[in-house]
């Protein structure tokens, strides 16, 4: 069985996030996207996030697009 998407992303989007002891505030202002936003991309609540900002995200993130989805 094939675990939901959205869980992998959120999962994956916050170890990363600890790992590399990143605030929210932080990706926000990376991202210029607010804070409650990037929250939202966290916990799952927006589940279609554009390609740019995704990128950009696994940037910050020292890891792949693919590997965040």
């Amino acid at each position: 069985m094939n675990p939901n998407p959205y869980e992998t992303f959120r999962t994956r989007m916050k170890e990363r996030r600890t790992l590399l002891n990143i605030t929210l505030t932080e990706i926000a202002e990376a991202l210029d996207i607010s804070q409650p936003t990037a929250q939202r991309y966290e916990s799952g609540e927006i589940k279609n996030i554009p390609y740019d900002k995704l990128a950009l995200l696994a940037e910050i993130l020292q890891c792949s697009p693919p590997y965040l989805l």
